[in-house]
């Protein structure tokens, strides 16, 4: 189960499949430039639990898409994490997003 809220706090089933598309606003993507999603356990460590390159930019729509499967999924334990997403192009990079909560959520299931 996935579920966004309008503060973009991400809450996910532990294992699930993550696949959203966010709407980017302030500026135009570029096809050609990288977004990467960066999952922490607090903002200010050092080191990510995470980081996924963006599946797709559609730079028509100004929108990116996120995919990480299941077994990667699998690897983040139960808990609260921070999450931020970084667009670079031509050198420089912006920063999409503030840090937002990732919540990976416990599940009775073990598939």
């Amino acid at each position: 189960m996935l579920e966004v809220d309008e503060n973009l706090v991400i809450s996910i089933s532990q294992g699930d499949l993550l696949d959203i598309t966010f709407n980017v606003n302030g500026i135009e993507l570029d096809a050609g430039g990288e977004v990467f999603l960066t999952v922490k356990e607090n903002w200010k460590d050092e080191t990510p639990c995470l980081v996924k390159q963006c599946s797709r930019i559609d730079a028509d729509a100004n929108k990116v898409r996120v995919i990480i499967p299941s077994a990667e999924m699998k690897k983040l334990k139960v808990g609260k994490y921070f999450y931020d997403l970084v667009y670079t192009v031509g050198g420089n990079k912006r920063t999409l997003n503030y840090p937002a909560r990732f919540i990976v959520r416990e599940v009775v299931n073990d598939a």
